[in-house]
């Protein structure tokens, strides 16, 4: 009977805190953030890899990356340059950089941002 009622008592006081650390999402956005909102900007990156620079609206508005090798796409691919308006929502982690042009053999307009790991976007 002792050994049931410590039973109860440790499932009681234990197990629940056990159980919130595992599921505790706070956990997993410490290695990245999630993001989502409209696509105002997108520009091809082109050194030192291909991907876009884009620069979103709300609801979490920032400058982020999207590289060709890294980054996956969900639903309708990768940002579209043509398709400003698009709605993206993902997982983004890292700052990175990239040139957007080249004009008389030299990069121009580094653009920074934080890297795309997986993303969704809309038509």
């Amino acid at each position: 009977m002792a050994i049931l009622i410590l039973a109860l008592i440790f499932i009681l006081f234990f197990w629940p805190k056990t159980l919130f650390q595992i599921t505790n999402t706070s956990s997993l956005t410490m290695a990245g953030n999630l993001f989502g909102g409209k696509t105002k900007e997108v520009i091809p990156c082109l050194h030192p890899f291909t991907g876009f620079y884009i620069k979103l609206s709300g609801p979490t508005a920032g400058d982020f990356i999207y590289n060709s090798g890294t980054s996956k796409s969900y639903l309708y691919g990768p940002p579209n340059p043509n398709r400003l308006g698009q709605w993206l929502l993902g997982y983004a982690a890292g700052d990175v950089k990239c040139f957007t042009a080249e004009k008389h053999g030299k990069w121009r307009n580094p653009k920074s941002g934080t890297l795309i790991l997986f993303h969704g976007s809309s038509m």
